[in-house]
């Protein structure tokens, strides 16, 4: 057996709790050579990044997504705001907005 999305999804926490960048690197490492490409984990994946204090892994994967949605956003707005860094979490908020993407709530809280 092989995991899948769901799988990685799921063990990411477990990688943000323990605070392990190993681990994490491990499953990210996995991802791409099984070149699974769902949106949802690359935004559970930056966001993992973010919380290990690895903010420019985040930035890194956030910026070579062709394609971003609403998770992805948020992740970013929430890991640079998360490690201090408000310019670059507004800077992210006004592309946003300048995309015509509607904000919700998330999104506020985290410019907030």
């Amino acid at each position: 057996m092989k995991p899948d999305e769901v799988t990685i999804m799921s063990i990411l926490p477990v990688c943000t709790q323990m605070a392990s960048a190993h681990l994490l690197t491990q499953c990210h490492g996995y991802v791409i050579r099984s070149c699974l490409e769902d949106l949802h984990l690359k935004g559970a994946l930056l966001d993992a990044y973010a919380k290990c204090g690895i903010i420019g892994c985040a930035s890194k994967l956030f910026r070579a997504s062709a394609t971003k949605d609403l998770v992805m956003f948020t992740a970013m707005i929430g890991g640079y705001a998360m490690h201090g860094m408000s310019e670059e979490a507004l800077g992210i908020f006004s592309d946003i907005l300048k995309m015509g993407i509607k904000p919700d709530h998330v999104i506020f809280t985290s410019v907030l």
